[in-house]
């Protein structure tokens, strides 16, 4: 294997984010060498043995030129061009906006033009699934205040409120999804930003039935790896992202998603996730992420690969295989989300203490704690220590 460097691309800040840690990690364990950028200069994931080199971006970016310039200003000092992987919204749609002058400096998956951006969309990615014959959910755009009550009363409630758009600094204000469960509640997450939102048909059914699909497309679309798994908890209750999930071999699911991302044109890393209606039996597709996911560690097959080595490998070294090793039953969790999400179960009385305890101890690899990596979970842990410490004071003062 080459040892080009990657360089972990944030595009807002975000200093507990486990997914760039998981890159560090994965590929950091075959010796590439990993750059990533961030807004302090000790982070918990740049504690990391496998970060290379942690580039402190302070004051951040205002707008996306200026983060390009940064890139671009560090890609010129390499030997070679390094691959670049973005892990959020916002880091997408400047690698998509900006890809010719990153090119120069980077290596990453070249999509057909506009597609990143029709994906990321809530609303275009409902019409591209509709289009080629894929189940979704039900959608709407809500547009004005004056337009939700009638939409309310066609789509009933509870509903789910989508932010269409989540990459643009405005529209990170506002929620990327809730669930509202009266006319108020409905109304005071809309008038946030009513022309960004959306509503989306609830489709009933614990966290298991949300299910999630991670793989690798190559220059020509074809899938060089897929897995698919489900969430088992997840953070905040009402509908978040994984706390546990738990990888699962579903053929159904994997053919169809394989299929619509072909007929499209994908390349490169993608995420997506998918709710089981029983009440016609169909798995719908919700959301579809362009890039790495948080939760792509869950994804492994038994010969270790993921979807970041496999982009490493077809990017950097050619290595363009489709990947046959079986793929095992496995968890992983975010286990300083998940005690929160285990606790509001507990509290909720869904579930039982001694189940709580089974779960957390039965995880095959966990976002922070590494045996050999162990100083991004303490430096976590130390945080959200302080943070609970801080908000215990606060509540005692309003109380005297």
């Amino acid at each position: 294997m080459s040892r080009a460097k990657v360089f972990v691309f944030k595009g807002v800040p975000n200093r507990f984010h486990h997914g760039a840690l998981g890159v560090a990690r994965t590929l950091g364990r075959l010796g590439v060498p990993v750059a990533a950028n961030d807004e302090l200069e000790k982070t918990a994931a740049s504690r990391s043995r496998y970060r290379s080199e942690s580039i402190v971006w302070r004051p951040w970016p205002a707008t996306s030129s200026d983060i390009v310039e940064k890139l671009v200003g560090w890609g010129r000092a390499q030997d070679e061009p390094a691959l670049l992987m973005p892990v959020d919204d916002a880091a997408t749609m400047v690698v998509e906006d900006h890809a010719a002058d990153l090119a120069q400096f980077f290596r990453f998956a070249r999509q057909p033009e506009g597609l990143v951006r029709g994906l990321s969309s809530k609303w275009t990615m409902a019409e591209l699934a509709v289009e080629h014959g894929i189940a979704t959910a039900r959608v709407a755009k809500v547009g004005n205040l004056a337009d939700l009550d009638d939409l309310l009363a066609d789509f009933g409630l509870p509903v789910v409120i989508k932010r269409i758009e989540g990459w643009t600094p405005g529209s990170r204000s506002v929620p990327s999804v809730s669930v509202a469960r009266s006319h108020e509640q409905a109304r005071e997450i809309v008038s946030q930003q009513p022309e960004n939102f959306m509503l989306q048909e609830y489709i009933p059914g614990s966290s298991d039935t949300s299910w999630m699909f991670n793989g690798y497309f190559d220059g020509e679309s074809r899938c060089l790896f897929g897995a698919t798994g489900y969430k088992i908890r997840q953070y905040p209750l009402s509908g978040g992202f994984t706390t546990l999930g738990q990888l699962t071999v579903h053929d159904e699911i994997q053919t169809e998603i394989v299929r619509f991302l072909g007929a499209v044109g994908y390349r490169g890393i993608v995420d997506l996730g998918l709710r089981f209606d029983a009440r016609d039996g169909s798995y719908k597709l919700l959301d579809v992420n362009p890039r790495v996911g948080s939760t792509f560690r869950l994804f492994v097959d038994s010969a270790g690969d993921d979807v970041v080595r496999v982009s490493y490998a077809d990017l950097v070294d050619g290595n363009s295989e489709v990947r046959t090793a079986p793929i095992v039953d496995r968890r992983w969790s975010a286990e300083l989300h998940d005690l929160r999400a285990g606790v509001g179960l507990v509290r909720a009385k869904k579930l039982r203490a001694s189940q709580l305890l089974r779960s957390t101890i039965s995880v095959n690899e966990r976002a922070w704690w590494a045996t050999d990596d162990p100083k991004p979970f303490m430096s976590a842990l130390l945080t959200e220590m302080r943070k609970t410490a801080r908000a215990g004071l606060t509540s005692l003062r309003t109380l005297t």
